[in-house]
């Protein structure tokens, strides 16, 4: 279970945060989600490191973390 801010929810350790499949969001297990959220990690904790005052970036799904490109073949016609 994590935060908006993809952080875990235990109270007495900040530093932690979960991304991917193991973070308990309402967004959708894919790869493409867990790049989203990757970005939101990094910079968050580059903002802990540099002592910023500034809030957190908080992850928020999209529904296009769900889409799948599908192919219908070998041939790409332009």
């Amino acid at each position: 279970m994590v935060r908006p801010t993809l952080q875990i929810l235990d109270p007495q350790i900040q530093n932690l945060f979960a991304i991917g499949d193991v973070a308990d969001t309402t967004g959708p297990k894919m790869a493409r989600a867990g790049m989203y959220q990757a970005e939101v990690v990094e910079g968050n904790i580059l903002k802990m490191i540099k002592g910023s005052q500034k809030a957190l970036g908080i992850y928020e799904p999209n529904f296009i973390e769900g889409v799948l490109k599908l192919t219908v073949g070998k041939v790409c016609y332009s």
